[in-house]
């Protein structure tokens, strides 16, 4: 699994990086791509999610729902559809090329479907791996 999105000041994980970074990154995608990235974001399936909130450090407002989205290769925090809109933000250019190689059409296979509790359970692994390695 590839992860992209993340966001260190929510989930301190080694592929993740800062607000600040990540706002940095504008992009001009024309009004046809984006409407396609933001589709195939919201199209992924939901590895998992809590009652929580995640809240834009700049406009103070609350972001929801908390969760992570899969298309099978590449998981994403469901905030970075958020940040990408409002921020115009660029996307991770291996991902990019990823959505744009499949025509930005994810489809969610019964096999998918079957892996979702193994997607989770290797989230977490690594999550706590890389919290537990965190600082050394």
């Amino acid at each position: 699994m590839k992860y992209v999105g993340f966001i260190k000041e929510n989930t301190n994980i080694k592929e993740a990086i800062s607000f600040e970074d990540m706002i940095k990154s504008k992009a001009d995608y024309d009004h046809e791509t984006l409407k396609k990235i933001k589709s195939y974001l919201s199209n992924g399936l939901l590895v998992f999610s809590w009652m929580g909130y995640t809240q834009d450090p700049i406009k103070k407002v609350f972001i929801a729902p908390d969760g992570y989205s899969t298309d099978g290769e590449w998981i994403w925090p469901d905030y970075y559809y958020y940040y990408i809109d409002n921020y115009s933000i660029e996307v991770d250019r291996e991902f990019f090329m990823h959505m744009s190689k499949v025509g930005f059409d994810l489809k969610i296979s019964d096999k998918l479907l079957e892996s979702q509790g193994t997607i989770e359970d290797e989230m977490q692994k690594k999550f706590n791996k890389d919290q537990n390695t965190k600082g050394e």
